[in-house]
């Protein structure tokens, strides 16, 4: 529902008299690093940064804004806070629709832009169910996927070269997570860091 409202606000927008053309943008590929929330350290991520990779589509909207579709994927490995226990890959899947904003004036070619946005993030596990051998005997264990809705902000300092763009960008991924402790199973906030560079072009 969130991110429907929102992309309704964006096609809004640019209507209008003097409203500039839509024009497409297209995100081949950004990289950079992902440091999870202090959250994961109980449960034996053995790293809580990791390499990124994305790739997304946008639009400019006129007047500053641009609308922006993006996904990315990052990974870790777990030993879910056991002595003894065997390993599994977390693929962490996340894609957000996000409104942004730029800052009217530049300085020798340099911008800034600001966004706002809404997305989905999936944890998946590699394999999907492990074996723990116990004193009281095996037990198999299934690992589903766990999904949780986002909300994102972001800054952006980018320079352009012709058609393309270049920007040097932090995220900041705000969402919750169901947390089992002694007290039973709650819901906990997390914050999650994303850094790197994402490049922008414009084909036509």
């Amino acid at each position: 529902m969130r991110a429907a409202g929102l992309l309704g606000v964006l096609l809004l927008v640019p209507a209008g008299a003097g409203a500039a053309p839509i024009r497409l943008v297209v995100e081949p590929v950004s990289f950079g690093v992902e440091r999870l929330d202090p959250l994961y350290d109980a449960s034996g991520l053995q790293s809580r940064v990791a390499p990124r990779i994305g790739a997304g589509l946008g639009c400019d909207l006129g007047h500053g804004l641009q609308a922006g579709l993006a996904v990315g994927t990052a990974s870790g490995t777990t030993t879910f806070g056991l002595l003894v226990a065997p390993t599994a890959r977390v693929v962490r899947t996340d894609w957000s629709l996000e409104l942004r904003g730029r800052v009217p004036h530049d300085l020798l070619g340099w911008k800034l832009q600001g966004a706002l946005g809404v997305g989905r993030l999936r944890l998946g596990y590699h394999p999907d169910h492990i074996v723990l051998d116990t004193s009281a005997g095996v037990i198999a264990v299934d690992l589903p996927p766990v999904d949780a809705w986002t909300r994102l902000a972001a800054a952006e300092v980018l320079h352009s070269f012709g058609r393309a763009e270049v920007a040097m960008r932090c995220a900041w991924r705000f969402y919750a997570l169901d947390v089992a402790g002694t007290a039973g199973t709650r819901a906990t906030d997390a914050v999650d860091l994303q850094a790197g560079l994402v490049i922008r072009v414009s084909p036509f």
